[in-house]
């Protein structure tokens, strides 16, 4: 899946958690490799640690069908998992 126009969609995270802050990727699981660890994933896409969204892409690009976003939510961190198809424009 190319990554140029893809078109990142947040609905369900939003009506789950309102208002929240996307602060990162926690965790992506790839068919056949498994969920990354926290440790390894900053390794996988070290040029964009500062970009949510771009890591995101990058792991979708690499074959992830699931992401564990890392969410602020009225002060607190929350890791909860999304399929990709719930986090892109159809």
């Amino acid at each position: 899946m190319k990554t140029k126009k893809l078109i990142l969609n947040y609905k369900e995270v939003e009506r789950l958690y309102p208002g929240h802050e996307l602060l990162s990727v926690a965790e992506a699981y790839i068919p056949g490799k498994g969920w990354t660890s926290k440790d390894s994933l900053g390794e996988k896409f070290p040029k964009h640690s500062l970009m949510p969204e771009e890591i995101i892409k990058d792991c979708i690009k690499q074959g992830a069908v699931k992401l564990q976003l890392r969410l602020s939510h009225n002060d607190q961190i929350f890791e909860p998992d999304y399929l990709v198809s719930e986090l892109i424009e159809k």
